[in-house]
């Protein structure tokens, strides 16, 4: 496949409850016979696992020049507003139909055709039956009422499981009447409009094209194809039956574009060209703008994204400030948490840099190579270990250069989850600029490449223990498999002396690793902050070398505890649990020495 290039541009269009963060990419050759596409997202956890493979789409799309623009709903990714906002449903209705009205004003001379996938299906049909100008619709894995998507919300929350009463901490503090599925909320209000939710486009509207698309083998809803037929709409349920979507929706380091599928979007946009015969915009289209001005507790704060220029593919970055002048601070860098894109896993870093800002204090999340809106590969970082690559650590350090140039900042606070918590510590230890750190589940401090196969084979050991015994407590076992495995553990037994010197002397070098890298941090009075929830595996690892046991070498490093099992904090126990640490890491960078004594 040719590369894929396109004339990317972060935006905020405007609109009656604030700006909402969209991504145009304009084709590199403009045809004025190709649609305008809108990509509506789906809701919740699809949102974040599918991001990459959405902005391939896109790619995709405008390299077949069609200008496309893609969108986070109010009170998802970096548009503004909050799941706690007040009728909920209206903004979204409302921001569809701000983006194809803006989209059409300005590249709609082919028309204008919408994507909608999953949740952003259903609201995108909504916008049309309430007037917004559609042409073509193109529905993918989209519920066929709000009802049946808030019953399917509710179902996947019971299945959760810190919903269960073995982590009582993780699932504690969510309120009477809410929803908390992967993590994101749906408050009683929006539950209750969104069961309400059933749209049917009128007859003789602008729509006269739909393609319906099902989701992993199942065919697109049977009375949505009759209701758009009735109204006149031309409507191709497509063959595929939207194959391949649970893979896209899994898990954002996973997740690709499924071929079939998108192919089906292709052919069925090729198809209607020149046929349409585009509106003229009956009002003015909402403005759009390069940054977005918030008021965060009564404080006034900006967001812009930047581009940063850097080894192996570029950076893309939200400078989050304050509007009023404050005295001079650290600057906060958020990285991803693992193949989660900038707003942070289940939207914290978003949310805690907005609250920091009407503090005074400018942050920037960011977006390295393959995540997000971060350049490189449009599949994103490929699997395996791809993740610790030290070009990562060039990226980061390059974000922290951009900032200092840019005079936002001379000092650095900086967090991250997983594989981001890694590349912060890794980050403190190159750059001299860098006072405190917090770690979050970090998947690991000192990598090597085995680290991976040597999980595996201690997971699986223990799985294998488990059921040994089961099944000798049983006597489900017969003598003769005994004396097979006692005769198998005894041809194993050399082999494993034998590797039990070499493992030895790898775990001292990487302990002495370890320690030399603390003692640096210690030496330059960098505190450092490493929070784990429940069943991390470096937890363990740190166990076996009698870690806790040499903290007092280390006055500058403190250990917290979080709620629950999951290692993204999706647990709503977990989400506040971590934003009272962050908030209190924040107090000592400002200077408030009594913020120590209250964390731990």
């Amino acid at each position: 496949m040719p590369k894929l290039t396109s004339l990317a541009r972060p935006l905020y269009i405007e609109t009656a409850r604030g700006g909402i963060f969209g991504v145009l990419d304009a084709p590199p050759e403009p045809r004025a016979d190709r649609a305008a596409v809108l990509i509506c997202s789906p809701w919740g956890w699809d949102d974040v696992a599918s991001y990459r493979p959405r902005r391939a789409l896109a790619l995709r799309l405008a390299n077949a020049g069609h200008p496309t623009l893609r969108f986070d709903f109010p009170g998802t990714g970096n548009s503004a507003g909050s799941p706690r906002d007040g009728d909920l449903l209206g903004a979204w209705s409302e921001a569809v139909a701000a983006a194809a009205e803006w989209l059409r004003h300005e590249h709609g001379g082919g028309g204008l055709a919408v994507l909608g996938l999953g949740l952003g299906g259903l609201l995108a049909l909504e916008a049309a039956a309430h007037g917004t100008a559609v042409d073509e619709l193109a529905l993918w894995a989209a519920p066929p009422t709000g009802a049946a998507f808030v019953k399917e919300v509710r179902k996947f929350a019971r299945l959760q499981t810190w919903q269960k009463a073995d982590e009582p901490a993780a699932a504690e503090q969510l309120p009477d009447g809410w929803v908390e599925a992967s993590g994101f909320l749906l408050s009683p209000e929006t539950l209750a409009a969104l069961e309400q939710l059933d749209p049917a486009p009128p007859a003789g509207g602008p729509l006269r094209r739909a393609l319906l698309l099902g989701r992993n083998g199942v065919e697109a809803d049977q009375r949505l194809q009759e209701r758009l037929r009735e109204a006149g709409v031309e409507v191709e349920a497509g063959s595929g039956r939207g194959r391949g979507w649970g893979a896209m929706v899994s898990h954002p380091e996973r997740a690709r574009l499924p071929e079939a599928a998108v192919g089906e979007v292709e052919e069925w946009l090729s198809a209607g060209e020149g046929a349409a015969a585009p509106a003229s915009p009956a009002a003015p289209a909402p403005d759009a703008s390069p940054e977005l001005e918030l008021e965060v507790d009564g404080q006034a704060v900006t967001e812009t994204p930047i581009a940063v220029d850097s080894p192996g593919g570029g950076v893309f970055a939200i400078v989050v400030k304050p509007a009023l002048s404050f005295p001079p601070g650290p600057c906060t860098v958020f990285l991803n948490a693992g193949g989660v894109r900038n707003p942070g896993p289940n939207r914290m870093w978003a949310e805690r840099a907005r609250a920091w800002a009407a503090r005074g204090v400018t942050s920037a999340r960011i977006d390295i190579e393959g995540i997000g809106e971060g350049g490189g590969d449009p599949d994103g970082i490929p699997p395996g270990n791809a993740f610790f690559d030290e070009k990562f650590e060039q990226q980061v350090a390059s974000v922290l250069a951009e900032l200092r140039r840019r005079g936002l900042a001379e000092r650095f606070l900086l967090v991250g989850l997983c594989s981001g918590g890694y590349f912060a510590f890794r980050t403190a230890l190159r750059d001299t600029s860098v006072e405190a750190v917090v770690l979050i589940n970090p998947w690991t401090l000192v990598w090597y490449p085995e680290l991976e196969d040597e999980r595996e084979a201690r997971k699986a050991s223990r799985v294998l223990q488990r059921k040994w015994v089961s099944k000798l407590l049983k006597g489900e076992v017969a003598f003769s498999k005994v004396r097979a495995a006692l005769r198998s553990a005894l041809v194993g037994a050399g082999r494993r002396l034998r590797d039990l010197g070499r493992s030895r002397r790898q775990r001292r070098r990487r302990r002495s690793a370890l320690d030399s890298a603390l003692d640096q941090l210690r030496d330059r009075g960098v505190r450092l902050t490493i929070a784990f929830a429940d069943n991390e595996p470096l937890v363990d690892e740190l166990a076996e070398i009698d870690f806790t046991a040499a903290l007092s070498r280390w006055p500058n490093v403190a250990l917290a505890d979080l709620p629950g099992g999951d290692h993204t904090l999706r647990p709503f126990g977990a989400q506040l649990a971590a934003r009272e640490l962050l908030d209190a890491e924040l107090e000592l960078a400002l200077g408030a020495p009594e913020a120590a004594e209250d964390r731990f």
